[in-house]
């Protein structure tokens, strides 16, 4: 008895034009929200950078004659209440608030990222006590635990910073806990194991490169909170000591001038807000660009 004979037919392929093509998930924004973002944001680190070198006033060279002085050729952005001058002051101040905010995001960002690391991989006991921390610092509005903490710390910028950091570090411990939970189930993590790779190899070939994209882009967006919220203790008295400028104390600064000396708020109200607004349009295009969902949309 023989052998029946199969004859193979060809596969029909579907041959997709350009445009309809499905696209890969990208993970370098390109969008025009991600360029206008980035523009803003190296203006404002350019500005604070090379501004104060380029001007003649220092920020805190009180001159009375020349007090609550509108905008002019000799100062750009007019004067304060002690005839100080308002540009110096903002580009000046733009380097502390900048640097303040960066500090707090860096701290949260690894410390909060160990953490949720260290919970999502050795899991039992080390991941129900950091979980309960992050938990129940959580519970608080981010703005009131960071005005608590800088007012135990004491009246500093450091501190500040330190206090920003300290509330803003759950979200990276529930991020980076939660990512790595989820990379830990993988296939190719259970086989790396399966095979007598260490502990070690497995958490930086395998597990850091998938959780570090969504970190870095919440670390973008923290950037801007951490920026206000570092300006919103200046405001309330618990950030930077007078002379110093810094865009929070300013803001104050100027409370009792509103009518008669608008450009004392506006000024670094705009700075604050540009800040704010470039720092979110990179997060959002980051986010967008990770997101294999939003990637795949025409």
């Amino acid at each position: 008895m023989g052998r029946a004979r199969v004859r193979a037919y060809p596969i029909p392929t579907r041959h997709f034009p350009r445009s309809q093509r499905p696209r890969q998930p990208s993970r370098v924004p390109h969008s025009a929200s991600a360029w206008a973002g980035l523009a803003l944001l190296v203006l404002v680190i350019v500005s604070v950078t090379l501004g104060p070198a380029l001007l003649r006033q220092a920020p805190d060279a009180v001159a009375p004659e020349e007090a609550l002085r509108g905008p002019s050729a000799g100062h750009l952005l007019g004067t304060d209440a002690f005839g100080r001058d308002v540009m110096s002051r903002l580009l000046h101040g733009g380097r502390l608030s900048l640097a303040a905010g960066a500090t707090a995001v860096a701290l949260a960002a690894v410390a909060g990222s160990l953490l949720g690391i260290l919970a999502g991989y050795a899991g039992g006991a080390i991941d129900l006590v950091v979980s309960w921390l992050a938990d129940m610092l959580l519970s608080f509005p981010g703005l009131l635990l960071a005005l608590v903490l800088a007012w135990l710390f004491g009246r500093d910028m450091g501190k500040a910073a330190l206090a920003v950091a300290v509330a803003s570090a759950p979200l990276y411990v529930r991020l980076a806990r939660s990512g790595v939970r989820r990379v830990r189930r993988a296939p190719y993590v259970r086989a790396a194991e399966a095979v007598g790779v260490g502990h070690g190899r497995i958490l930086l070939r395998h597990i850091l490169p998938n959780v570090a994209g969504p970190l870095l882009a919440v670390g973008l967006l923290d950037l801007g909170w951490a920026v206000l919220h570092v300006s919103a203790l200046s405001f309330l008295g618990v950030g930077a000591r007078p002379p110093q400028p810094e865009w929070g104390a300013m803001l104050s600064e100027a409370r009792g001038y509103v009518r008669q000396a608008p450009w004392l708020g506006l000024a670094p109200g705009a700075a604050i807000a540009i800040t704010v607004l470039s720092v979110n349009l990179l997060g959002e295009a980051w986010q967008e660009a990770l997101d294999p969902l939003r990637a795949r949309r025409p």
